[in-house]
């Protein structure tokens, strides 16, 4: 990595969690549960009982139109209602088209690169450090550079399904940008309370590379702010790490990890 100057994004298909990107967000009250209250919302919008204050979606703009017509031939709004409650309206399913947009998008274009705010956590040194004979880089983001880690966002750990609020305003209303947003948030940055030791940020993109499920990505030399070596480093790995680091990252600070009295900690290097 510190000789390419590049880091590998994955494709969260190959994470170590199998149920990465499985968790769909709901709606409370539920699509089903808004049944009621959304055709008598129309419908006080076709009489003239209730003023729009923003654009309808396609599904609520087409039915209020017809809403409309039926009022024109003189019957009623109670009758209508009576009408409409005894019908099975085909209201979308919304877990069937997260799933399937974000299927479509962990497909293997995806890609993710993961990172902790935690710098010296012996589980996350036991799991991916390789078995505390690895290293760890600590990287920052730099304005003018644009680079991408100003793009991070920290995972949120639950154990409940995550809710996106009413399913009502999603039936009516086009814009839906911050029901997105909130979408997004729930189903890619979010994992179970066990994963909490992690204490991750993510950054997100998208890259086409036909039978691979990673992309690696050149980052600039003035991102690497530290390299911490690990307990159980090999001698040998440790000098050709001191010697490409001095060599090519004279910016970069050394730190090692010992164990003190049942505890780790991490201490400047110097090699």
């Amino acid at each position: 990595m510190l000789e390419s100057r590049k880091l590998r994004w994955s494709c969260p298909s190959s994470f170590n969690d199998i149920n990465e990107l499985q968790r769909m967000p709901t709606f409370k009250p539920s699509v089903e549960a808004c049944k009621d209250d959304y055709l008598k919302t129309l419908l006080n919008f076709s009489y003239g009982d209730l003023q729009l204050t923003k654009p309808l979606s396609l599904d609520s703009e087409y039915l209020v139109s017809l809403m409309q017509m039926t009022k024109e031939q003189g019957v009623g709004k109670d009758t209508l209602y009576r009408e409409l409650s005894s019908l099975e309206l085909n209201l979308s399913n919304l877990e069937d088209i997260l799933r399937e947009e974000t299927e479509r998008y962990n497909n293997g274009d995806l890609r993710i690169i993961c990172l902790s705010e935690d710098e010296n956590n012996e589980v996350m040194w036991a799991h991916y450090g390789d078995n505390h004979t690895g290293c760890m880089f600590e990287f920052r983001h730099i304005e003018k550079l644009d680079t991408p880690f100003q793009m991070a966002k920290k995972v949120t750990y639950i154990d409940h399904t995550p809710n996106l609020g009413s399913a009502l305003d999603f039936l009516l209303y086009a814009e839906r940008q911050e029901l997105l947003a909130k979408t997004v948030d729930a189903i890619y940055y979010t994992k179970t309370a066990k994963w909490g030791y992690e204490k991750e940020w993510r950054v997100m993109t998208c890259r086409s590379e036909e039978g691979k499920r990673y992309s690696d990505f050149e980052f600039y030399k003035e991102e690497l702010v530290s390299v911490t070596f690990s307990a159980r480093i090999a001698a040998e790995d440790l000098t050709d790490l001191v010697n490409l680091i001095t060599n090519q990252f004279p910016q970069c600070k050394m730190y090692k990890v010992r164990p003190v009295r049942g505890k780790i900690e991490r201490v400047e290097f110097n090699g």
